[in-house]
């Protein structure tokens, strides 16, 4: 009886160490996919936020920091296409340049005004929203505009296993910078 007894208690442990090194080699992997999900996502809306600051700009001659403008301009505003008609290397032909606007809702959104509402939301981070500075910068002696949009890893990965984030933590995923003027993204 004694044996038998020992033997369950034995299966037992056994059955646990096994789940415990199943439970290890799982818990990577699931930090990986989710990872790769939750980065795609705020990629996906930082290069939306990217395309309707440079458009702001382009309107306006500066960046925008309040989201709300940034909307409104969203919701309301066009993109400037100026298509040149005819050979510019051809003297005999004048050239002509033909001005088109397409609408940044439509463009950007597909007419889809509450994505323009979410777009400073955070995926995947319980209502955490994108911190977003403009206005402008010295480089080179010259004044130029300038725009970041960002949010913390520790914001970004909040509810996965810490120990696989925790070095980059209070990192950012950016996209534009206030200290050189570039509009990449940290994930370029």
């Amino acid at each position: 009886m004694l044996k038998y007894i020992l033997n369950l208690i034995l299966l037992v442990a056994v059955g646990y160490l096994c789940f415990l090194l199943y439970k290890t080699i799982e818990e990577p992997i699931v930090f990986q996919e989710q990872e790769t999900i939750r980065k795609e996502a705020t990629v996906t809306k930082l290069k939306l936020i990217r395309s309707a600051e440079i458009a702001y700009r382009n309107a306006n001659g500066k960046y925008q920091s309040d989201f709300d403008s940034l909307s409104n301009f969203i919701k309301t505003g066009n993109y400037t296409i100026l298509t040149k008609v005819g050979d510019p290397n051809d003297t005999t032909v004048q050239v002509k340049i033909d001005t088109t606007y397409i609408s940044l809702l439509d463009s950007l959104f597909k007419g889809d005004k509450s994505a323009v509402d979410d777009l400073l939301s955070v995926p995947f981070s319980d209502g955490k929203k994108f911190m977003i500075e403009a206005g402008s910068i010295v480089k080179n002696d010259t004044e130029i505009p300038a725009f970041e949009a960002k949010v913390k890893y520790g914001d970004l990965y909040a509810g996965l296993v810490e120990k696989y984030y925790a070095y980059k933590k209070n990192d950012y995923l950016q996209v534009g910078s206030m200290t050189d003027g570039t509009t990449n993204g940290t994930w370029e």
